[in-house]
């Protein structure tokens, strides 16, 4: 927020709207990469398979960028790694039974190499769910 829209917020009156202006900042479907807009895509995650599961498939000339991810761990100690083709995105992460976590960016979490899919590896055959938010560039 810039100093005149700090400025008008403190300076108007509780329940008034006087003097305040709103501008869209950004199309909440759409992100720009490198000045271009892509459109935000949703995927559901919801594996239990002692793999690599796919979530997202690939996308030919495409990386996958994922800006949020939730992940819920049901039914028993986990192991999840995000992966591009059989290559390690991030670090390996312990989900407890009955345990969420979550992660956001803006400019992006991590990306697969184009034109592989995005997996999610599993350590235990148990039931992993949640969802992501991502950009093909």
């Amino acid at each position: 927020m810039s100093d005149s829209q700090t400025k008008a917020f403190t300076n108007t009156p509780i329940g008034s709207s006087v003097g305040l202006a709103v501008e869209a900042v950004a199309d909440l479907g759409q992100v720009s990469v490198s000045g271009v807009a892509k459109t935000v895509k949703f995927a559901a995650v919801s594996v239990s398979a002692i793999t690599d599961n796919e979530v997202v498939a690939a996308v030919t000339g495409k990386k996958i960028r994922v800006l949020s991810y939730v992940l819920n761990g049901a039914g028993g100690l986990n192991t999840a790694t995000w992966k591009t083709a059989a290559t390690a995105l991030a670090g390996a992460m312990d989900i407890a039974d009955n345990t969420s976590f979550s992660a956001n960016s803006t400019v992006g979490l991590f990306e697969t190499v184009a034109a592989e899919a995005l997996n999610l590896a599993l350590t235990a055959a148990t039931l992993v769910a949640g969802h992501i938010t991502y950009v093909e560039i």
